[in-house]
């Protein structure tokens, strides 16, 4: 692959370059990531971040306010389940499945988080789960989207993402006291500089809704593309001292791939799960301070497609695709393509 250059956050961009040419994994259709297969006795390993924008939206809002809804929400095991239960509470959720459970005592319990994950991925919307309805409408929703416009490009009902807006700026009104934050920095100072910090300059006018809007998604995107960088870098330096036994393959905004010898693997996921989940202490205003990380979650194949297995048959498709890492799986060797189901 080659990257043909770099956004305005410091991501890698899909644009070509001046050459023309330039592109990114993320381009790539699920279905044919199959074709990208590990060396002869390597394994692929996939790193990437958990929900790290609105991680980093959350820490901003700590770091503006000192607010620590959006923070406990994010930490919670799943932000977007635990909205789904806020959003349709007429459900049967775990009793203790609520926002302020989690405030007073961090993480929820893997039991209860199991239970409420289930009801929340059933078939709700056009195909579409509440957790996933709830994915797509929070991610807009941080960026400053209005309803009409989120209908229009998700294809989900005016009515219930206005619903969802209402439920959603009351249980953590930091986020549209952070929006107005922005607008405010925009029109007055005109740069924004991230928690990390890059600063950035913003050249439209002002007052235009375009302007705010690109603020805002600004900082959540430079601190994730910085983040995940700082982590590659740390990764090379220690394979230059050859203290990473690896070979680094990809970087994919949030993600990172690499391949190692299929023995190595126990190891290299430690070395990596290390590296990327770096520590930041963050303060709010009133000098009380969080330790802040986004966690890595890692996955492991000989492909880069997705290892599938249908719930009712057992059926599996892919067998050589990401899937668990350290799952006891052994590659599958000499597939034909008439065992490719895609």
């Amino acid at each position: 692959m080659f990257f043909g250059a770099v956004t305005e956050t410091g991501r890698l961009s899909s644009r070509q370059n001046a050459q023309g040419y330039g592109s990114n994994g993320q381009n790539v259709s699920p279905k044919l990531r199959h074709i990208f297969i590990a060396p002869p006795n390597e394994k692929f390993i996939v790193v990437d971040y958990a929900q790290i924008e609105s991680r980093i939206v959350a820490a901003i809002c700590f770091r503006l306010f000192g607010d620590t809804n959006y923070l406990a929400m994010t930490e919670c095991g799943d932000a977007h389940t635990l909205c789904s239960s806020m959003v349709w509470d007429d459900l049967p959720w775990p009793q203790d499945f609520t926002l302020d459970w989690t405030i007073k005592h961090g993480p929820f319990p893997k039991d209860m988080l199991k239970v409420a994950k289930k009801l929340a991925s059933e078939e709700f919307y056009r195909g579409k789960s509440r957790r996933d309805v709830s994915k797509t409408l929070g991610h807009g929703s941080n960026y400053l989207g209005k309803p009409p416009q989120m209908s229009k490009h998700s294809h989900i009902d005016i009515g219930l993402i206005e619903h969802y807006q209402t439920v959603y700026f009351a249980t953590c009104p930091e986020l549209p006291k952070w929006h107005r934050w922005v607008a405010e920095q925009v029109q007055t100072k005109g740069e924004i500089t991230t928690m990390l910090g890059r600063t950035r300059r913003f050249f439209g006018r002002p007052n235009d809704d375009a302007t705010i809007r690109e603020a805002v998604a600004y900082e959540p995107q430079s601190v994730a593309a910085d983040y995940c960088n700082r982590a590659l870098l740390r990764l090379h330096k220690l394979w230059l001292n050859e203290k990473f036994p690896a070979t680094i393959r990809l970087s994919k905004h949030d993600e990172l791939v690499v391949s190692c010898n299929e023995a190595l693997e126990e190891q290299v996921l430690g070395i990596m799960r290390e590296q990327m989940e770096e520590h930041i202490t963050i303060f709010s205003p009133t000098g009380e301070k969080r330790n802040w990380f986004v966690p890595a979650e890692c996955e492991s194949g000989w492909n880069l497609g997705k290892r599938i297995v249908d719930k009712d048959t057992g059926v599996v498709t892919n067998p050589n695709g990401i899937g668990h890492p350290l799952d006891g799986r052994k590659r599958v060797e000499s597939l034909s393509w008439k065992e490719w189901k895609f």
